[in-house]
Protein backbone atom coordinates (compact mmCIF):
# COMPACT_ATOMS: atom_id res chain seq x y z
CA UNK A 1 0.00 0.00 0.00
CA UNK A 2 2.88 2.40 0.80
CA UNK A 3 4.32 2.10 -2.72
CA UNK A 4 0.94 2.79 -4.34
CA UNK A 5 0.30 5.80 -2.12
CA UNK A 6 3.74 7.31 -2.76
CA UNK A 7 3.27 6.67 -6.49
CA UNK A 8 0.08 8.74 -6.49
CA UNK A 9 1.85 11.50 -4.53
CA UNK A 10 4.61 11.65 -7.14
CA UNK A 11 2.03 11.61 -9.94
CA UNK A 12 0.10 14.50 -8.34
CA UNK A 13 3.31 16.48 -7.85
CA UNK A 14 4.22 15.98 -11.51
CA UNK A 15 0.82 17.33 -12.58
CA UNK A 16 1.28 20.45 -10.43
CA UNK A 17 4.77 21.00 -11.88
CA UNK A 18 3.45 20.42 -15.41
CA UNK A 19 0.74 23.04 -14.86
CA UNK A 20 3.33 25.68 -14.01
CA UNK A 21 3.56 25.16 -10.28
CA UNK A 22 0.05 26.38 -9.58
CA UNK A 23 -2.72 24.31 -8.15
CA UNK A 24 -5.39 23.95 -10.85
CA UNK A 25 -8.44 26.13 -10.26
CA UNK A 26 -10.81 23.17 -10.57
CA UNK A 27 -9.22 21.67 -7.46
CA UNK A 28 -9.99 24.84 -5.49
CA UNK A 29 -13.48 25.33 -6.89
CA UNK A 30 -15.16 25.70 -3.50
CA UNK A 31 -12.58 28.03 -1.92
CA UNK A 32 -11.22 31.48 -2.62
CA UNK A 33 -8.51 31.65 -5.26
CA UNK A 34 -6.43 34.67 -6.26
CA UNK A 35 -7.04 35.23 -9.98
CA UNK A 36 -3.36 36.11 -10.40
CA UNK A 37 -2.42 32.51 -9.53
CA UNK A 38 -4.98 30.92 -11.85
CA UNK A 39 -3.73 29.45 -15.11
CA UNK A 40 -5.07 30.14 -18.58
CA UNK A 41 -6.93 26.83 -18.30
CA UNK A 42 -9.22 28.55 -15.76
CA UNK A 43 -10.82 30.99 -18.19
CA UNK A 44 -14.05 29.00 -18.44
CA UNK A 45 -14.47 29.37 -14.68
CA UNK A 46 -14.26 33.16 -14.97
CA UNK A 47 -15.89 34.26 -18.24
CA UNK A 48 -19.39 35.57 -17.71
CA UNK A 49 -19.15 35.41 -13.92
CA UNK A 50 -20.71 38.10 -11.77
CA UNK A 51 -18.28 40.62 -10.25
CA UNK A 52 -18.83 42.01 -6.75
CA UNK A 53 -17.06 44.49 -4.49
CA UNK A 54 -15.84 43.34 -1.04
CA UNK A 55 -19.23 44.25 0.49
CA UNK A 56 -21.06 41.98 -1.98
CA UNK A 57 -22.49 44.73 -4.20
CA UNK A 58 -22.84 43.60 -7.81
CA UNK A 59 -20.60 45.62 -10.14
CA UNK A 60 -20.92 43.84 -13.49
CA UNK A 61 -19.62 40.66 -15.09
CA UNK A 62 -16.42 39.30 -16.63
CA UNK A 63 -16.76 39.94 -20.36
CA UNK A 64 -13.18 39.13 -21.31
CA UNK A 65 -9.80 37.96 -20.10
CA UNK A 66 -6.44 39.21 -21.30
CA UNK A 67 -3.73 36.54 -21.23
CA UNK A 68 -0.01 37.28 -21.35
CA UNK A 69 2.57 34.52 -21.27
CA UNK A 70 -0.01 31.86 -20.41
CA UNK A 71 -1.19 33.74 -17.31
CA UNK A 72 -4.24 35.86 -16.64
CA UNK A 73 -3.01 39.46 -16.79
CA UNK A 74 -6.31 41.37 -16.75
CA UNK A 75 -10.00 40.75 -16.34
CA UNK A 76 -12.24 42.84 -18.57
CA UNK A 77 -15.10 43.94 -16.33
CA UNK A 78 -18.24 44.85 -18.27
CA UNK A 79 -20.48 47.43 -16.62
CA UNK A 80 -23.82 48.54 -18.08
CA UNK A 81 -24.22 52.30 -18.31
CA UNK A 82 -27.51 54.12 -17.77
CA UNK A 83 -27.78 54.84 -21.51
CA UNK A 84 -27.68 51.12 -22.37
CA UNK A 85 -24.05 51.03 -23.52
CA UNK A 86 -21.28 48.97 -21.98
CA UNK A 87 -18.03 50.13 -20.39
CA UNK A 88 -15.20 47.61 -20.61
CA UNK A 89 -12.80 48.13 -17.70
CA UNK A 90 -9.46 46.29 -17.66
CA UNK A 91 -8.70 45.29 -14.07
CA UNK A 92 -5.33 43.75 -13.07
CA UNK A 93 -5.71 40.13 -12.00
CA UNK A 94 -3.89 41.01 -8.77
CA UNK A 95 -6.98 42.79 -7.38
CA UNK A 96 -9.40 39.91 -8.01
CA UNK A 97 -10.33 36.67 -6.29
CA UNK A 98 -12.57 33.85 -7.50
CA UNK A 99 -15.11 32.59 -4.96
CA UNK A 100 -15.81 29.03 -6.02
CA UNK A 101 -18.63 28.63 -3.49
CA UNK A 102 -20.54 31.55 -5.04
CA UNK A 103 -19.29 31.24 -8.60
CA UNK A 104 -18.39 34.94 -8.51
CA UNK A 105 -15.35 37.18 -8.73
CA UNK A 106 -14.64 39.73 -6.01
CA UNK A 107 -12.49 42.75 -6.84
CA UNK A 108 -10.93 44.78 -4.05
CA UNK A 109 -12.42 47.97 -5.49
CA UNK A 110 -15.39 50.18 -4.72
CA UNK A 111 -17.94 51.09 -7.40
CA UNK A 112 -16.95 54.78 -7.26
CA UNK A 113 -13.33 53.88 -8.11
CA UNK A 114 -14.51 51.95 -11.16
CA UNK A 115 -16.59 54.91 -12.36
CA UNK A 116 -13.38 56.84 -13.16
CA UNK A 117 -11.26 53.82 -14.15
CA UNK A 118 -9.61 53.66 -17.58
CA UNK A 119 -12.16 51.99 -19.85
CA UNK A 120 -13.09 51.54 -23.48
CA UNK A 121 -16.20 50.90 -25.54
CA UNK A 122 -16.59 48.05 -28.00
CA UNK A 123 -15.53 50.27 -30.91
CA UNK A 124 -12.37 51.79 -29.43
CA UNK A 125 -10.49 48.85 -27.93
CA UNK A 126 -6.98 49.96 -26.91
CA UNK A 127 -3.69 48.52 -28.11
CA UNK A 128 -3.03 46.13 -25.24
CA UNK A 129 0.59 45.70 -26.31
CA UNK A 130 1.33 49.41 -25.73
CA UNK A 131 3.53 49.73 -22.59
CA UNK A 132 2.00 53.14 -21.88
CA UNK A 133 -1.45 51.58 -21.73
CA UNK A 134 -0.23 49.03 -19.17
CA UNK A 135 1.45 51.76 -17.08
CA UNK A 136 -1.76 53.80 -17.10
CA UNK A 137 -3.86 50.85 -15.90
CA UNK A 138 -1.50 49.86 -13.09
CA UNK A 139 -0.92 53.46 -12.05
CA UNK A 140 -4.67 54.01 -11.68
CA UNK A 141 -4.95 51.03 -9.34
CA UNK A 142 -1.86 52.10 -7.36
CA UNK A 143 0.33 49.27 -8.59
CA UNK A 144 3.71 49.06 -10.21
CA UNK A 145 3.63 47.79 -13.81
CA UNK A 146 4.80 44.19 -14.02
CA UNK A 147 8.02 43.36 -15.83
CA UNK A 148 6.52 41.59 -18.82
CA UNK A 149 6.02 42.16 -22.47
CA UNK A 150 2.48 42.20 -23.79
CA UNK A 151 3.63 41.85 -27.39
CA UNK A 152 1.75 38.59 -27.69
CA UNK A 153 -1.44 38.99 -25.72
CA UNK A 154 -4.61 37.02 -26.22
CA UNK A 155 -7.99 38.60 -25.54
CA UNK A 156 -10.71 36.06 -24.90
CA UNK A 157 -14.23 37.44 -24.85
CA UNK A 158 -17.67 36.10 -24.33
Amino acid sequence: MGKVSSGWTIFAAMIVIFLGGTVPAWSQEKGTTSVRTMSAASIDLLLGKEVKDPQGTRLGHIGGILLAGGSIAYLILNIAEEDGTWRHIPVPSSVAEFLGSEGAVVVGLEKRMLSDAPAYSGQDRPDFSDPEWERQIHSYYGERSPDRELESYILIRR
